[in-house]
C-alpha cells in the first residue's frame, strides 16, 4: 500500500512520520523554524496530514519528491501529474479510486531568501 511505503522510506531515512485523518495543512510553509515537514494526502477513502519530523530535505515539496521519485521507479503503473488547482485535485481523487494527491503548503515569500541559503549550505 501506498502510505505503508511512504511510512518505509522516511523512517529508513531517520524520521518519524504520522499521519492524522481528516486534517488540513496550514496554508504557508515556514522555512528553518520547524523540524517538520508536512503535506495532504487525498484519496477518495481517505484524506489527512501527512507529517515528517526530522526530514533530510529544506522544503516540503524536496522531502515528498525524495519519496515519489523511488516511489514511481519501483510501481511501473504509477504517474506523476503535477496540477496546481486544490479543486481540481481534489475532484480527480473523488471520481478516481486509484488517483492520490498531494497538496503541499505555499512557501512564504519572505523566507525564499533563507531557503536559498539553506539549499546552498546542504549542498556543501
Amino acid at each position: 500500500d501506498m502510505m505503508a511505503t511512504l511510512f518505509k522510506f522516511f523512517e529508513s531515512e531517520g524520521s518519524t512520520v504520522s499521519f492524522e485523518e481528516g486534517a488540513r495543512i496550514a496554508a504557508n510553509e515556514s522555512v528553518g523554524a520547524e523540524i517538520c515537514h508536512q503535506f495532504d494526502f487525498l484519496s477518495q477513502k481517505q484524506c489527512g496530514v501527512v507529517t515528517v519530523s526530522k526530514p533530510k530535505m529544506v522544503l516540503a515539496a524536496a522531502t515528498l519528491d525524495s519519496w515519489l521519485n523511488v516511489y514511481i521507479e519501483q510501481n511501473g503503473k504509477a504517474q506523476l501529474d503535477f496540477v496546481h488547482e486544490e479543486y481540481t485535485i481534489e475532484a480527480k481523487c473523488k471520481a478516481e479510486a486509484t488517483t492520490v494527491g498531494f497538496l503541499l503548503p505555499t512557501i512564504n515569500k519572505d523566507d525564499l531568501l533563507k531557503t536559498v541559503v539553506a539549499l546552498t549550505v546542504d549542498v556543501k
